[in-house]
């Protein structure tokens, strides 16, 4: 994702108003890099938790948007607090 930038404006009238839109645009750009980098970080972070069962029932109280893959079924399901059941994925 890319962020926007601060607009560049030419007609600041004095050396201090130009000084301080100077320091607010480096600001600026500095918070978009970290921006962009701790979106990049939180694209490519692996899984922290992989859950190892036999059945859905194994697992116990899942946490909305878990996920599992049934070796049986071949698929992935998902679990829906909402319904409180395990959705296959399609």
């Amino acid at each position: 994702m890319r962020y926007p930038d601060l607009s560049y404006y030419k007609r600041l009238n004095t050396p201090e108003l130009q000084d301080l839109y100077k320091d607010l645009q480096e600001w600026a750009s500095k918070l978009v890099i970290e921006l962009d980098l701790r979106d990049q970080e939180d694209t490519y972070k692996q899984a922290r938790y992989v859950r190892t069962a036999v059945t859905t029932s194994d697992i116990g109280r899942p946490e909305a948007g878990s996920i599992v893959y049934s070796l049986e079924a071949g698929k992935y399901y998902g679990w829906n607090a909402q319904t409180s059941a395990w959705d296959a994925f399609t």
